[in-house]
């Protein structure tokens, strides 16, 4: 809904409606088999390379990865799949989902997150999320002006917390035992985190989630350099 409110600022000009679309259902395939098992239970087309997307009338198939497709499918195809994985023992929580996204540092905005970050402090400038050759989008300005004219002092870091409690987005971050926070938590799951914070408080260490003598973070390691420019 904040989505929809958002564009029906700028869709008045257009000629086009917005609308809630409760009739796909989302689903993500990982593993080295999960294009061929999507293959032998549809005709759906595969996208061939990371980062394209297919689509028919019955929904949508995006490559993330060479072992992970993400699906948004009509309720009768979502079913259908349910079923099989059921079947064949290969359904799990979305806690996998969430581990596979941190673990391979693809930072996503959630409900506790909007307006938090810029998508360079998620690192979608490195992971495929930004274009900055195609037209105009809202909000291209300001990321724009962070890659041509800013320097980026926030990035993103994997990391490993020991804790049982639930760790929330937007949970801020704090650094030697400073009351002020350096960052906020993107996404966690299975003791593990993407945290989006200073560069110069990660590298001094002693990083704590919650509250300055919460839980501390070990930092990990990510596919990619989330320093790199972009």
């Amino acid at each position: 809904e904040r989505a929809l409110a958002q564009l029906n600022k700028y869709i008045v000009f257009s000629k086009a409606k917005a609308r809630l679309d409760d009739t796909l259902h989302g689903f993500a395939l990982l593993g080295s088999d999960a294009a061929g098992w999507l293959r032998d239970h549809n005709e759906a087309g595969i996208p061939e390379d990371t980062g394209l997307a297919w689509a028919d009338a019955d929904g949508a198939v995006i490559r993330l990865q060479d072992d992970a497709l993400e699906c948004w499918v009509t309720t009768g195809l979502a079913e259908k799949y349910q079923q099989l994985a059921e079947q064949e023992q290969r359904l799990v929580g979305t806690a996998a989902w969430q581990a596979w996204l941190v673990a391979h540092g693809i930072g996503e905005v959630r409900a506790e997150t909007i307006e938090v970050f810029i998508p360079q402090l998620i690192n979608l400038h490195l992971t495929g999320g930004i274009s900055f050759t195609k037209g105009c989008y809202t909000g291209q300005e300001i990321v724009a002006r962070m890659k041509y004219r800013g320097k980026l002092k926030r990035h993103m870091y994997r990391a490993a917390i020991k804790t049982d409690a639930a760790i929330a987005p937007n949970t801020p971050v704090f650094a030697g035992g400073h009351a002020q926070s350096v960052g906020e938590v993107v996404l966690a799951a299975n003791g593990e985190l993407l945290v989006s914070m200073t560069k110069d408080a990660k590298d001094a260490g002693d990083v704590h989630v919650g509250a300055a003598d919460g839980p501390a973070l070990e930092f990990l390691g990510l596919p990619y350099d989330p320093e790199a420019e972009g």
